[in-house]
């Protein structure tokens, strides 16, 4: 008896040694993985390349905007995939993040730190928060917030973060170069969509509920809810980066949102892709300031 636990005992040691062997010899593999992906990412992307991040959420949201992408490169990173390329003669880094306030921080982060984007752009589709608004309509977002960031407990109000902002501000220029997209896009379009700038509220919950609507709308002066744009927004405001969302209605947030989204999902996009066409080829470009000294 002695002698069989003897051997189990010697036979347990063993598994516990052949697993740690196993173990440290996925450790290196992962490191060699994780250490060329690097060294193919440094070829790839340097600090001469201006490049452009854009997100969206879902893969209709990005699936046109992949389409017109030229000599494309893929990446993956924490389960998402990177697509770079040329469109239109600008460098961008496209990738689909995922719904939720969380994915979009990830993905945000993920494309700062390994792309070195110098501009973001969020885009896709959201529910509108005010009566007129039809499907389709355009949202350009001058702030975003975090509406279930709720500290109201310790005197906060809805949507405020200790330390920051709780309206965090879109980068203008991005906003006026996104409104002049929209008039380049739409210009010879008959019964084309409407544009409006304002606020965008961002939560983890799909708004489907007229008291919750109204309460976003009299408590952020919103125009519409999404589930992405704030934590994009907060992320790229964190790390110093020039960021726009760019939105288009799918809903009106109500009752029936849900269906509603359903059946104007491809439309929203359309136009969403639309705007992004001509948005992306002048994102990156800088302004020229006329100095006034000079010119009087």
């Amino acid at each position: 008896m002695a002698r069989k636990l003897h051997r189990r005992r010697l036979l347990s040691r063993t598994e516990i040694a052949r697993q740690s062997m196993l173990h440290r010899w996925m450790w290196k593999l992962r490191i060699a993985l994780y250490e060329e992906s690097s060294i193919f990412l440094s070829h790839y992307i340097n600090e001469d390349k201006i490049m452009l991040g854009v997100i969206g959420a879902m893969d209709e949201e990005i699936r046109l905007l992949h389409a017109e992408l030229e000599g494309v490169k893929e990446f993956v990173h924490a389960e998402t995939t990177v697509y770079c390329g040329s469109y239109k003669g600008t460098e961008i880094a496209l990738a689909q993040s995922g719904i939720g306030k969380v994915n979009a921080t990830i993905c945000t982060q993920m494309l700062i730190d390994l792309f070195k984007p110098k501009k973001l752009i969020f885009s896709g589709v959201a529910g509108g928060l005010l009566p007129n608004m039809l499907a389709g309509d355009m949202i350009v977002a001058s702030h975003v917030v975090q509406y279930d960031m709720d500290l109201t407990a310790f005197g906060r109000r809805h949507g405020e973060t200790p330390g920051r902002d709780r309206l965090i501000e879109c980068d203008p220029d991005l906003v006026a170069k996104a409104t002049t997209a929209f008039d380049s896009a739409f210009e010879n379009t008959e019964a084309g969509p409407n544009l409006m700038l304002g606020t965008v509220a961002s939560g983890d919950r799909f708004v489907q509920d007229t008291n919750m609507l109204r309460w976003l709308q009299r408590e952020f002066a919103a125009l519409a809810t999404e589930m992405e744009g704030a934590a994009f927004g907060y992320t790229c405001k964190i790390n110093g980066l020039p960021f726009a969302v760019i939105r288009a209605l799918s809903d009106s947030s109500s009752q029936s949102a849900s269906s509603d989204f359903e059946a104007n999902l491809h439309q929203a996009c359309r136009h969403s892709f639309q705007l992004m066409d001509h948005l992306i080829p002048t994102a990156l470009q800088e302004n020229k300031r006329i100095d006034r000294r000079a010119r009087d």
